[in-house]
């Protein structure tokens, strides 16, 4: 058994389908799917994690946590890391993701790739290469 840790900071995201959701972001994006409440019918809350660690919750639509088609648009960019942003790249191409921007190195040290998940929030999916140099900073 695998155990998942949480972390401090946990953002809900709002999805007018969170089971929809749940499927999209562990099949597109590698999530999983750690715990549900309640476990049938309308999802009211869930836990998904990346390597052990929970890093959101999802919830169908309430007053608190709205999805971006609901809003008709989204403030909200999530940076998840992955260990090879190429890899990753291609899984969620061959899922279908609508890709915002193909894999690129940053001048900041991260090679990066964008997409839109299936209700409008963006993904950052990063992986750091060589970092830059800061000035003042030790060597």
């Amino acid at each position: 058994m695998t155990t998942t840790y949480r972390q401090p900071l946990l953002p809900r995201l709002g999805y007018t389908n969170a089971e929809a959701a749940i499927e999209y972001l562990t099949t597109t994006f590698g999530l999983v799917e750690a715990g549900r409440y309640p476990p049938q019918g309308e999802i009211a809350y869930a836990e998904l994690s990346f390597h052990g660690l929970v890093v959101l919750s999802i919830s169908t639509n309430h007053e608190a946590a709205r999805s971006p088609q609901t809003l008709k648009d989204t403030n909200l960019e999530l940076f998840l890391d992955v260990d090879d942003v190429d890899a990753h790249w291609e899984k969620s191409k061959a899922s279908g993701a609508e890709i915002l921007s193909p894999p690129k190195d940053q001048f900041w040290g991260e090679r990066t790739y964008t997409v839109r998940d299936l209700e409008g929030y963006r993904w950052i999916f990063r992986q750091p290469i060589n970092p830059p140099k800061v000035e003042g900073s030790p060597q």
